[in-house]
């Protein structure tokens, strides 16, 4: 497989996004370990492009989303088209990203050791 360099990708968009947080209604934390956390909708306002930038996140950088309306019946709703040239790169991104959370127990710590 070719190294497309989605995790440099995934860190330039994150990097980006914290040195416009507040234009993106988003709030960036950084954790005791050195972790950061950048909240886009959960307590911070988010919006649209806060969305996007997930979006864009959530595919390693290889994602490529706009908004586009769409037309329910009569009713006229905005839409969001998401395209990529690297599919199978990008759906695996997010399934390598979340795999060690899907594979550990809800009541286990990090570290794996079951927390009482």
């Amino acid at each position: 497989m070719i190294d497309l360099g989605m995790n440099e990708r995934a860190w330039a968009l994150v990097d980006a996004a914290a040195a416009r947080a507040r234009e993106l209604k988003i709030d960036v934390e950084t954790l005791p370990a050195g972790s950061r956390v950048l909240d886009a909708g959960v307590h911070a306002p988010g919006g649209l492009a806060a969305g996007r930038l997930l979006a864009e996140l959530c595919m390693g950088g290889l994602g490529h989303i706009d908004f586009v309306p769409l037309s329910v019946g009569d009713e006229p709703l905005p839409g969001v088209q998401v395209w990529t040239d690297h599919p199978a790169e990008a759906c695996k991104f997010r399934d390598l990203r979340d795999g060690e959370n899907r594979r550990r127990p809800a009541n286990a710590n990090p570290g794996g050791t079951p927390s009482g």
